[in-house]
């Protein structure tokens, strides 16, 4: 937290660098020019965590919560929400899935009769598996990086000149870039909510930054970071769009199964 806040840090020439050109600092960090930059690595664990530290103010739960030392241990849910439920009809996220179990509309089929108890009593409280699935998320974060590795090889077989480290550094670079995006988002959110007028200017405000910033910075990013032309960047900012939402399905079907199994 010091590097990056000390007002002579290099904190204040990278992260501007990695909005305003992030292919131009991606490029320097790849041709050995590193002195003035912080490392992508150390870049990605920072925005990591601020990323996080926003997102936590305005988590709100989605069923009933019940805790047992703040989501210290598993425990089951007991049959009152269930009966509620019958009684006036699912209100919850909670309650439906409640519903569903005990009316067999939710089921498992794993050979193994401990790991259906595990998956049912994981489901009975949803926000304590949201709450494990976001800690998972935070903890395995950095498998981004090798599940695109392969999808980024595949974009620029036959380049000459083009190594698995420059590939590492622009996936860094490009995940922290998304960080401080998401960063943004929350919390231009969060004052829109704070303060009734500036509602929709946020609403269209956080809508542009949703549509564009990914897009204008992926563009940007492979066009310096890779040194291509105007209509090599772009055919491979499409193709690298698809290839990070695939590499995102995959991310998130593993911290889910984590999450619900761990």
């Amino acid at each position: 937290m010091h590097s990056f806040l000390h007002f002579d840090t290099k904190a204040w020439r990278t992260l501007p660098m990695l909005v305003v050109r992030p292919g131009t600092l991606t490029r320097d960090y790849i041709h050995g020019k590193r002195a003035r930059y912080i490392s992508p690595l150390a870049t990605f664990l920072f925005t990591l965590f601020v990323m996080f530290f926003v997102f936590s103010f305005g988590a709100q739960p989605l069923g009933e919560v019940e805790t047992e030392a703040e989501f210290g241990g598993a425990f089951v849910v007991d049959g009152v929400v269930g009966e509620r439920a019958e009684e006036e009809g699912p209100q919850t996220l909670q309650e439906e899935i409640n519903a569903a179990l005990d009316s067999g509309g939710i089921d498992f089929y794993f050979p193994d009769k401990k790991l259906n108890e595990k998956i049912e009593r994981k489901l009975r409280n949803i926000d304590l598996l949201l709450y494990k699935v976001q800690q998972t998320i935070y903890k395995f974060a950095f498998l981004l990086v090798p599940i695109a590795l392969p999808f980024l090889a595949l974009m620029f077989i036959g380049k000459r000149g083009v190594t698995l480290f420059d590939h590492v550094v622009f996936s860094l670079y490009s995940l922290s870039f998304m960080s401080m995006l998401a960063i943004a988002l929350a919390l231009l959110g969060h004052l829109g909510s704070a303060v009734p007028f500036l509602t929709a200017p946020m609403g269209a405000i956080i809508t542009s930054l949703v549509l564009l910033g990914p897009t204008v910075q992926i563009f940007f990013h492979l066009k310096g970071s890779y040194a291509l032309g105007w209509t090599s960047a772009a055919w491979r900012s499409i193709l690298l769009a698809i290839f990070a939402g695939i590499s995102l399905a995959i991310f998130f079907v593993i911290v889910f199964l984590a999450g619900m199994l761990g």
